[in-house]
């Protein structure tokens, strides 16, 4: 199933069902488009209650209405996944970045949010390097699944710091 709406629409029925995640949603809201913006979700998105919309909202909202629409729908969560939208080099490397150098690496994903910060590798094979300005990932690109487990723990150990 897939949803679409106006903005207002969502932000009133999420107020309406799920009143925790307003004051999250709008500390967001209020720096979209500004220089604070990666800080609000940084800071703020964490503390959205983790369910789904069906659940949130969808199940309780009154003004439903379901269209047949045949569109292609991209699931974007897994780095899997960001290879149906980027188009990778000659050796099926994956790189989102403002500048980087790649030096025998092979069905690698690297991403940095950073456009200034240059991504330089050598002789990575399915490896998934992604850079925040808070932290590193590193991993096998066959344990990305176990990703929760790892946020888990690092909220375990650190805090909320840096998730």
């Amino acid at each position: 199933c897939y949803y679409c709406w106006k903005a207002k629409t969502i932000l009133a029925n999420l107020e309406k069902f799920l009143p925790e995640a307003a004051e999250p949603l709008h500390k967001i809201q209020a720096d979209w488009d500004s220089p604070n913006q990666q800080r609000a979700l940084q800071e703020w998105f964490v503390k959205l209650p983790k369910i789904s919309i069906d659940y949130a909202v969808m199940e309780k909202a009154e003004k439903v209405y379901a269209i047949k629409l045949d569109c292609r729908w991209l699931d974007m969560g897994s780095f899997a996944a960001l290879a149906d939208i980027i188009s990778s080099d000659k050796d099926n490397n994956i790189v989102v970045a403002g500048t980087s150098e790649l030096l025998d690496c092979k069905n690698s994903i690297l991403i940095t949010e950073d456009r200034k910060h240059l991504i330089a590798a050598i002789g990575l094979e399915n490896m998934v390097v992604a850079h925040s300005p808070d932290a590193t990932l590193v991993c096998h690109i066959d344990q990305t699944q176990r990703l929760k487990e790892l946020l888990e723990l690092i909220k375990k150990h650190t805090g909320e710091k840096f998730l």
